[in-house]
């Protein structure tokens, strides 16, 4: 069975909410307009939250507008990238070459403070 973001509708009604959005966001542009008609008037905090919100809004509405129902696909993540488990559950797997463990390859060196022994198993 299909999720409910899979479907032409939704994708419509994502592109049209960034459509929307792009519509506040002119808005909020045209009124700080407005609300500052000389450049060297002092901006209030007004004017502030009128540039994030014109800010906000026209960047939602470009991604909604260019992906819609593709902001829910899912993507694979490479193994380099993926989060490891809580350090208290992992365990280091074994080398290629002995007995060594992943974790033995780069131990602190206690002689030279802050330097690391990194060996090579064969």
């Amino acid at each position: 069975m299909r999720d409910w973001h899979q479907n032409w509708r939704t994708d419509i009604g994502l592109r049209l909410s960034g459509v929307a959005l792009w519509g506040l966001s002119w808005l909020a542009t045209r009124k700080l307009i407005l609300l500052l008609p000389e450049p060297s008037a002092s901006p209030g905090a007004g004017a502030f939250a009128l540039a994030a919100a014109a800010f906000l809004c026209a960047s939602l509405g470009g991604i909604l507008l260019t992906l819609g129902d593709h902001i829910f696909d899912r993507i694979e993540i490479d193994e380099r990238w993926r989060a490891l488990p809580p350090p208290d559950t992992w365990q280091p797997e074994p080398t290629r070459g002995g007995t060594e463990t992943a974790a033995s390859l780069a131990l602190p060196n206690k002689e030279n403070q802050g330097a690391f022994n990194l060996t090579r198993s064969a």
